[in-house]
Parts: structure tokens; sequence; C-alpha cells
């Protein structure tokens, strides 16, 4: 990407996807605008009651100092992408600062809040604004870039939707509608623009580890914890990152995404894993025992895979327990599961930890 230069909403914030996009994209080599309405983004309601703020941290101005001290370009400009003087105004800088405007990548979108709830209770004004933020700031953005890139004759548009905006999502009308919108507009600029040799594609995340992804009021409530049980009953295992993200975002900009466009890649870890697939255990630190098979799928009876190890290694080491040997105490009792198909039943040891 050496000689692009791209513009990056929605990056004020510092776990937030448009700061991983945005150093991606410099450490790929374009020159990178970033651009929040604040400078540390605009807070979402769990941060505004609990007080939660992010000490250190100068929002696009942090970002723009990691980028340079990286050896990469970066500079900052505020502004509301909703306002169309301000969407017009930030476009305007970014394709000044270097003579060109390659990239745009539209992450900005609504904080959370109040509009999280049943359809009776969301105040109309939220449903605007999540309307304004996502749809009207992609339109306006995207409708001023355009022009630079098609004198170019080469483009990049990406836009940030949401799984929220293709599957259904309870107590998300106004954010599920903001996103589905995103989507809309996506495919049908990919073609009005394709024959200028610009794409125009967008990504739908799922469950992704930022602060938009807790709305609990529960100021005791255990982050990490939380979106690690969450991420667990995804299909990878785990929950997404901004750097996942990211990493998409360096691909649909590069010359490699030519031939793809009006498209919308799904960010979402496979979804749900099903509950019948087994799970390899997980690595243990040196001196816990060696990960065990302790099942498999016979008969339609379900069993269980199971890493219960400790400093005697797995257990049972194999087969079934002999008598007078104790399990160590990383391992539960056996547990006796019946299949609802079939009258086998088995025992699985699991770890108590």
């Amino acid at each position: 990407m050496v000689n692009r230069v791209a513009l990056v909403t929605g990056c004020g914030k510092r776990d937030g996807m448009g700061r991983a996009i945005a150093t991606t994209l410099a450490a790929s080599g374009a020159a990178v605008v970033v651009t929040d309405r604040q400078p540390a983004g605009v807070p979402n309601r769990r941060q505004e009651v609990l007080g939660i703020t992010d000490e250190g941290w100068r929002g696009v101005d942090s970002l723009t100092d990691e980028i340079t001290a990286a050896g990469g370009q970066a500079i900052s400009v505020l502004g509301d992408v909703a306002a169309e003087a301000d969407a017009r105004r930030i476009v305007a800088a970014a394709a000044a600062w270097q003579g060109r405007l390659d990239i745009l990548v539209n992450v900005a979108a609504a904080p959370q809040g109040l509009d999280r709830t049943d359809i009776e209770q969301v105040p109309v004004e939220l449903f605007d604004l999540q309307i304004a933020v996502a749809v009207r700031g992609t339109f306006l953005m995207s409708r001023f870039a355009v022009p630079h890139m098609r004198a170019s004759r080469w483009g990049r548009i990406i836009n940030i939707s949401s799984m929220a905006g293709v599957v259904a999502a309870p107590w998300s009308t106004a954010y599920s509608a903001a996103k589905a919108g995103v989507l809309g507009l996506t495919r049908a600029l990919s073609a009005d623009v394709a024959p200028w040799g610009i794409t125009v594609n967008a990504i739908a995340p799922g469950m992704v580890a930022t602060s938009r992804a807790i709305l609990s009021m529960d100021p005791d409530i255990d982050y990490d914890a939380e979106i690690k049980a969450r991420g667990s009953s995804l299909a990878v295992g785990r929950s997404g990152y901004p750097e996942d993200i990211a990493a998409t975002v360096a691909y649909l900009a590069s010359d490699g995404s030519a031939f793809m466009t009006g498209q919308t890649l799904q960010l979402d870890g496979g979804g749900r894993a099903a509950p019948f697939v087994a799970r390899p255990p997980s690595a243990l630190p040196p001196g816990e025992g060696e990960p065990c098979r302790r099942g498999q799928l016979r008969r339609f009876a379900l069993i269980t895979w199971a890493a219960c190890c400790g400093p005697r290694g797995c257990w049972p080491p194999a087969g079934t327990p002999r008598p007078g040997r104790s399990a160590p105490a990383s391992c539960a009792p056996p547990k006796t599961r019946r299949s609802a198909r079939s009258s086998r039943s088995s025992r699985t040891w699991a770890c108590a930890r």
C-alpha cells in the first residue's frame, strides 16, 4: 500500500476497531488519516454512567503518535461524519494532505445505550442517531470520497457493518436497522463505481472484544472473563479482536481484492459451535501432564473430551480407574451421561479448576 492514502473513521478509542485498522494499514505502507467526533471517541452509556475513562489515552492524537513512532505517516482530523459540512471537510483535508485519497474505511457508529432494549422503550431520537451515524455518515463520507477515487481510476471503500445487520438480534431494532442499511448501501454503491476501478465491500463482525461488547452496568464485572465466556460458545472457541477485523480490511484495501466488490464478509468466528463437536484439550504448562482423550463418538452416544491433568498426569491414565487410586485434585468426580439416542452410558472426567 505504499503511496496510498487511507481515511479511517471512528478511531478515538484505544480498544476500538478503528485504531487497529489504522495501525494495520499504516504498517502496510499507507499514509493514514484518522478521525472521530471527539478526540477519544464518544463514550457509550456504560462508560458515561460508571465514569469509565482511559487514563493516559489522548484518542486520535495518541494514535497518530503511535503510527509515526513506528515509522508510519498519520494525521488526525476531528468531525461528525453525520454532518454534511464536517464530512466534506474531513474528506477534503485527507485528500489535500498528500494530493490523493485511495482508501476509505467507514468504522464510525453511534454509541450504544438506551437504544438496546425492546422496541416499545427505544427513544425515537436514539433510533435516528443510529441511522444518522451508520447510514448517513457512510453515505456522506463515500459521496465526498468517490470523486477523488474516480479521478485516479482506483479506490477501495470498506464499510464496517455487523452481524446484527444480517441475523435476528434481540433488543437491537435501531442498531440492526442501521447496520443492515450499511449493507444495502454497500451493494448499491459498488455497482455505481466499479467501472472506475473502485471496489466497495462490507465486513459484518460478530462478537469482538471492545468496550462496545459490554452493556452491563455492573461496575465489578470481570471484563476479560465475560469476553472469554462469550467466545467459548463460538465455533473457533474465542471472541474476535479488533486485529482480526483489521487484517480483513487490509486485504480488502489491497490490489489483491480487485475482483471482489459488493460483498459482505461475515467475521463471526463460525457462529455458535455445534454442541456435538468435541474440542481438543487446551495446552497445559510444563509439569501438568499431557492432554488425553477421554471419549469418542460411538453409536450416537455422545461422549465428551476431557483433559484432567495434574502432577501425576492425566486421570484416569487409561481405561477405568483402579480401586484404591484417587484422582488428582484438579479433577472433578466422574459423571455418568446417557445419550437420548442410545441406551449406552459413559463416564467422563472433567477438570475442576
